[in-house]
């Protein structure tokens, strides 16, 4: 059973877990014992882990480690460089990334085998229930892997490689028996609503940003207020499915021919339509959406379907598509804070203004509640 509230002490190894806090407590021999746990390394060992980089974020430290074996030939198989992330604690979201590593991508294996998902593998990852912080050892960005600097995929064939892989994800995990503890009560909705007003209420009263008249008319249609048919999804499970939750080009890496999405401590359950609305009309430039927009979430919808997802209308997965844009739009107010603003996170209020852009264009003011 997936259970995103399950905050257990557990690792994806055998063997008994500890909470790592540093990477000093990652020695060659631990991790020779973790790999090995693991049914990753048999015959070698790592001789050497080298910590080369470290960055700070709010939720996380993130430690950039280079990793040394016996034999050459382990890195076929294994990477020469690992991701440690630690969890403050009391995060809110310290239990999450452990929970994707544990049970959501396994599952995926499970069904697609061990190809190439798009997705980084895990080598640990614990949530200590008593400190309520975790730690998750991923591996790095594979060499010919970097960031894109436009918003949009670089090449048609990532546009492809970008829609297979989210639609893998999305039909992984479509309408699951295993999700339905995860679909919101009345109670977890509207306090989710709550706090959208909550959030636009404090933008409107930090002075920050001045919004002419139609976007304050819209930012308030949308803050706090959800349509009847996505309303019903949550509260039963209907469309529900694992979706990643800030899909944005920063969380994507290109190769030649691959593309690969990072940072999984947002997932839940939701509508497959909410990644989609995220990533493109919160960050596509507005000339390039109206170009791609169409084919992409063509692509995808039949991705999903030559996957299994075989009950869900192409017009239904449109018009969840523009619901979508409008509660992206309340979720993103919901989550201002004048504090961001000054610390620099002003990008924030840029995809605001592409996401009403695209609210207006697909006129998704007529599928919200008055």
């Amino acid at each position: 059973m997936i259970n995103g509230d399950d905050r257990a002490a557990t690792s994806l190894s055998r063997g008994r877990a500890i909470l790592i806090t540093s990477p000093d407590q990652i020695t060659a021999d631990w991790l020779t014992r973790r790999l090995r746990d693991g049914g990753y390394l048999s015959y070698f060992r790592v001789n050497d882990v080298r910590l080369i980089g470290r960055e700070e974020s709010g939720a996380a430290t993130r430690y950039n480690l280079r990793i040394r074996y016996s034999d050459i030939s382990v890195t076929r198989s294994l990477p020469d460089n690992m991701i440690l992330k630690v969890y403050r604690a009391g995060h809110p979201l310290a239990d999450r990334e452990v929970t994707f590593y544990r049970t959501i991508l396994p599952a995926m294996r499970q069904r697609f085998g061990e190809g190439d998902l798009g997705v980084s593998d895990a080598y640990d990852a614990f949530y200590d229930i008593d400190a309520d912080q975790s730690h998750v050892l991923i591996a790095g960005i594979p060499t010919g892997y970097k960031e894109h600097r436009e918003a949009v995929p670089p090449t048609g064939r990532h546009f492809a490689q970008l829609a297979e892989t989210i639609a893998k994800i999305h039909a992984s995990f479509w309408q699951n028996e295993h999700l339905g503890d995860l679909a919101l009560t009345e109670a977890q909705l509207e306090d989710r609503l709550a706090r959208q007003r909550d959030g636009f209420d404090r933008f409107l009263s930090d002075g920050m940003l001045r919004p002419d008249p139609d976007q304050r008319a819209t930012l308030n249609a949308v803050a706090g207020r959800m349509p009847a048919d996505f309303r019903e999804s949550l509260l039963t499970g209907r469309h529900l499915t694992v979706i990643h939750n800030n899909l944005k080009p920063g969380n994507l890496v290109y190769s030649h021919r691959a593309c690969r999405i990072l940072d999984w401590k947002d997932w839940r359950t939701g509508l497959p339509a909410e990644d989609l609305a995220c990533l493109i009309a919160f960050h596509w430039p507005p000339a390039k959406r109206k170009f791609e927009e169409p084919r992409f979430l063509q692509r995808h919808w039949a991705e999903m379907k030559r996957h299994g997802v075989s009950d869900y209308a192409y017009e239904d997965y449109l018009r969840h598509y523009r619901r979508a844009i409008g509660l992206r739009l309340g979720e993103m107010i919901g989550s201002w804070r004048m504090e961001d603003w000054r610390d620099g996170k002003w990008r924030l209020w840029d995809s605001i203004l592409a996401g009403l852009c695209a609210f207006d264009e697909h006129d998704v003011k007529q599928l919200f509640p008055g």
